[in-house]
């Protein structure tokens, strides 16, 4: 919630005029006169959280006069007119909150006793730290202005647009849509199937590949989209959504208050930007596990690591407006633990705070994990590797990385990528193929056999694609939902005439590791250099002697491949070969550190979390500023810093 001062101004002017109405006959406007002040104390929570409980106290003690059939309370909506025009809306603080120890101490006694007890300070005019307050004007100004002339206008967007409103609406708005997907999950899946949102938090400026960091985010946001969850990003102020390699689905919220680096340095200041937008981003979510990269690790973070254990000190008593699930994950190996550690503000990076686990990358860095945050065991680690997905990194265009998806490449030990024109199929020996590939799989060897396909838009074409499909089910390649043929035609119906454009064809060629060619006419096939050059393993028709020109014997594998060859023993040896060469190993380990890895790991790590109704949740957050409020005043009371203890 954005607060505006002067829509709090508007809500009491608006009660004001109701308990007129309410007054004269009206009993009805009773309950909007209750409202209008409810819409005033949400209106000034987050930027007046003092005001916003002395509303709330007052609106309750008019609810109780209320009950007792009592609906006089000029009085009581003076004095709350009295106090909205004590807040500045320059500085969007309350003026003479200081000055003015007769309305603190008012408050106070309603806050514990639901009773007025000082009518003093609306009896009469009187001049506080150069506050005048006139009852019979039923306002309050500042000495030297005048109401009419306040020198700050509200800022517009656009005419008849506040721009604190227009913000306030959208944070509404958001949380609603929120709350409806989370319904929708709900009535769809049930607790136990309930989608997991997921909010990642870094400080990055932007999402260049070159800060390792960025690229680790990126690609868990995109392992944890594709898995099923909600994905938000938030990330610094300054970056920039298009920059990155994320896609609609995936919400980027550039929100993290930007600071210059200071090590080991956290401002009370700061930290209570980063608490303000960390409190907003995360109170809109019912359930979320939060996912927090380097946050409380770095020393250039402690700003945030000690904004963070204020947080999750809110969290342990209760006030937490939704049901979050904090994990953070360092990206270096921790040092030695300081022998200042435990001592302020230091202790913010070398505590774990309360409920929050750590992701570590690797079970070497969990152990040391356990001695640089002091803990008894590694029960609140866990292990969850960075992903680096092969379609990022080789930069796949969409087209691509469809085909690469719906092939299940990554799964495959063997991989052939073969581009073809639909009406050259079995001048292509594609038939052979198809038997050696069906052989594979018999084999135990998983294989994929990837047709990048054109001139597959006419009729004909499209008979002969189903008679091949046909002839991978009778030999065994393509079994139920597992299949080892695919033309790319058939992913990517929009590429049928022309096929997929040469950069894709490459980008796919790159991820294969096999290329068997049983051609047994050609002139200077490009296609068979173009597997060379990415580094497959070639098989070669011994037939086929226009090639020797190209391919010496010695850098393939050459083989009778035609239709009387016994296809089990070929298949034996090509598969000693791919072995021995190191291709499917090279292969596997290629895709062993793919998203799908990634998420799986974290799928079984994050808790599926149950929240609060939109309702619940907003009396929650209204609860946790008010908690935050009075521990602020309560630590300013005795002196302390407000940094946050070891948890």
């Amino acid at each position: 919630m954005i607060s505006c001062i002067y829509c709090v101004e508007k809500h009491v002017a608006r009660a004001k005029a109701y308990h007129v109405e309410a007054r004269s006959g009206y009993s009805g406007r009773v309950g909007m006169v209750l409202g209008e002040l409810a819409l005033a104390e949400e209106e000034a929570l987050d930027a007046f959280p003092d005001l916003a409980i002395t509303l709330r106290t007052l609106r309750k003690r008019i609810e109780q006069e209320r009950a007792h059939s009592k609906v006089d309370w000029e009085d009581l909506l003076t004095q709350i007119e009295q106090l909205v025009a004590l807040a500045d809306p320059s500085t969007r603080k309350m003026a003479a909150a200081d000055a003015a120890p007769a309305i603190i101490a008012a408050s106070a006694i309603i806050a514990a006793s639901a009773i007025i007890a000082a009518p003093s300070i609306i009896a009469a005019p009187a001049v506080v730290a150069g506050v005048i307050v006139d009852p019979s004007r039923g306002s309050t100004q500042a000495a030297g202005w005048s109401k009419l002339n306040i020198g700050f206008p509200p800022p517009v967007t656009k005419e008849g647009e506040c721009t604190p409103c227009e913000k306030s609406k959208r944070y509404r708005d958001r949380m609603r849509i929120i709350d409806e997907e989370d319904k929708k999950d709900l009535a769809e899946h049930g607790h136990q199937g309930h989608t997991r949102r997921v909010v990642i938090i870094a400080v990055l400026s932007n999402f260049d590949p070159a800060y390792s960091i960025a690229t680790c985010v990126q690609e868990q946001a995109l392992a944890l989209m594709e898995a099923g969850q909600r994905v938000t990003v938030l990330v610094s102020a300054n970056a920039k959504r298009e920059e990155s390699i994320l896609p609609a689905e995936i919400e980027v919220r550039a929100v993290l208050p930007i600071f210059p680096l200071k090590e080991d340095q956290a401002p009370e200041a700061d930290v209570r930007a980063v608490q303000s937008v960390l409190s907003e981003e995360l109170g809109v979510f019912s359930t979320a596990n939060i996912i927090a990269h380097d946050l409380i690790f770095q020393s250039w973070n402690l700003v945030f690591a000690t904004a963070i254990h204020a947080m999750a000190g809110l969290t342990a008593a209760g006030t937490n407006p939704g049901v979050h699930q904090w994990y953070h994950q360092c990206h270096s190996m921790p040092g030695n633990r300081r022998t200042d550690a435990g001592t302020l503000p230091m202790n913010a990076r070398y505590a774990l705070p309360l409920r929050h686990r750590l992701l570590a990358l690797s079970a070497e860095q969990a152990r040391r994990l356990v001695g640089y945050y002091a803990l008894s065991d590694a029960s609140r680690i866990d292990i969850v590797q960075n992903a680096r997905d092969v379609r990022s990194f080789f930069g796949l265009s969409n087209k691509a990385a469809s085909v690469y998806v719906a092939a299940q490449m990554s799964s495959a030990d063997i991989v052939q990528v073969y581009p073809l024109s639909s009406t050259r199929l079995a001048a292509k020996g594609l038939d052979f193929l198809i038997r050696l590939f069906a052989t594979f799989q018999k084999m135990g060897v998983s294989a994929r056999l990837v047709i990048v396909n054109a001139h597959a838009n006419g009729g004909t074409e499209k008979e002969v694609l189903a008679h091949y499909n046909a002839m991978a089910d009778v030999e065994g390649l393509n079994t139920g939902t597992d299949r080892g043929l695919i033309f790319t035609s058939e992913i990517l119906p929009e590429t049928a005439a022309s096929g997929l454009g040469g950069a894709d064809v490459r980008s796919l060629m790159q991820l294969a590791n096999l290329f068997v060619f049983p051609s047994v006419s050609e002139a200077g096939p490009l296609v068979l250099m173009e597997a060379a050059i990415c580094g497959q393993m070639l098989v070669i028709n011994n037939n086929l002697k226009s090639v020797e020109s190209y391919v010496e014997h010695d850098r393939a594998l050459w083989l009778n491949l035609d239709e009387h060859a016994n296809v089990a023993l070929l298949a034996e040896k090509i598969v000693s070969c791919l072995h021995a060469s190191g291709k499917i190993t090279t292969h596997i380990m290629r895709h062993s550190f793919s998203r799908g890895v990634m998420a799986k790991r974290l799928m079984a790590v994050l808790p599926v979390l149950v929240g609060p109704s939109l309702h619940d949740r907003r009396v929650a957050m209204e609860m946790a500023h008010v908690a935050g409020v009075r521990a602020a005043a309560a630590a300013r009371a005795a002196g302390m810093s407000g940094a946050p203890s070891p948890g």
